[in-house]
């Protein structure tokens, strides 16, 4: 993961919050397990996932959206105050 423009340190800290994360867990099972075929199938909170479905992946043990990082909810609003830091 060393492409990746995070510490090792936040990795963990997102690879833990992705593993409470009850979203980020039933996508890491779906990927692992194989999707439905059709939208339909998948319980209502992954609907809005489908349309990534194949570009979704477990590297790690981390969630990604191919070459990045899947942030759960719980931490978006701290990675985008990062972020924002790094832009002032």
């Amino acid at each position: 993961m060393e492409h990746l423009p995070a510490s090792a340190q936040r990795l963990d800290q997102i690879q833990g919050a992705q593993h409470w994360d009850n979203v980020c867990t039933k996508l890491k099972n779906m990927v692992a397990s194989g999707w439905p075929l059709n939208r339909r199938a998948l319980p209502a909170q992954l609907q809005p996932y489908w349309q990534y479905h194949q570009d979704l992946l477990v590297a790690e043990g981390l969630l990604m959206k191919g070459d990045r990082l899947v942030i759960p909810t719980n931490m978006q609003q701290e990675i985008l105050d990062v972020i924002h830091e790094g832009h002032q």
